[in-house]
């Protein structure tokens, strides 16, 4: 049995809604795996919850994108400022960690949208102090809207969809999370010119 067919049965589980909860906050700072290996199969046994599903897995990837910040404020931050202290690089490194701070929310939502790995975002926006409730803000917009995406496609076009989405869906948001961040940078620049 292939690890999809065992996704699918444990799919119709009365606990498969709590496991994907865990799996989207463990997902955001530590797991090795994806939400929607547990989220398509659920969604497409049972279409009529496909946005419950997402609100679950979205939910469950912002609680566990909070725990990655706090990790990365607690524990990385006090560990990176030692090491760049010791090699003389603290006043480049707190130059990126202002230039990180303008762009944290668009570089979060970006990676929380697309394929790139999520986790090491959130670990990464706590060691540079980006501000909490703007993170959790892009935090939720993005997976949010990521699962959202997943689930409208299978509840409109069911098992066909399926297919599809394993072979796109990667490509399809890494497009649509880079023109966001380009469009973002842009209209900041813009702005920034028009004050002057």
């Amino acid at each position: 049995m292939t690890l999809k067919q065992r996704m699918a049965g444990y799919a119709q589980q009365p606990q498969a809604e709590n496991t994907l909860f865990f799996m989207s906050l463990l997902e955001s700072f530590c797991l090795p795996a994806v939400t929607e290996a547990l989220l398509v199969p659920m969604t497409l046994v049972n279409t009529e919850k496909a946005f419950r599903y997402a609100l679950i897995a979205a939910l469950g990837s912002v609680a566990g994108a909070l725990v990655g910040y706090l990790l990365g404020a607690f524990i990385g931050r006090t560990i990176l400022e030692h090491i760049v202290a010791s090699y003389g690089f603290a006043e480049t490194f707190y130059a990126f960690k202002n230039w990180y701070g303008g762009y944290a929310v668009a570089v979060l939502a970006t990676a929380g949208f697309s394929p790139l790995p999520f986790k090491a975002f959130t670990v990464f926006s706590g060691v540079m102090g980006a501000d909490l409730p703007a993170f959790l803000m892009a935090a939720l917009l993005a997976r949010g809207s990521r699962f959202w995406l997943i689930a409208w496609l299978l509840w409109r076009g069911g098992p066909r969809f399926k297919e599809w989405i394993e072979r796109n869906l990667a490509a399809l948001t890494m497009s649509i999370a880079l023109g966001a961040l380009l469009f973002f940078v842009l209209l900041k620049y813009l702005w920034q010119y028009a004050t002057f």
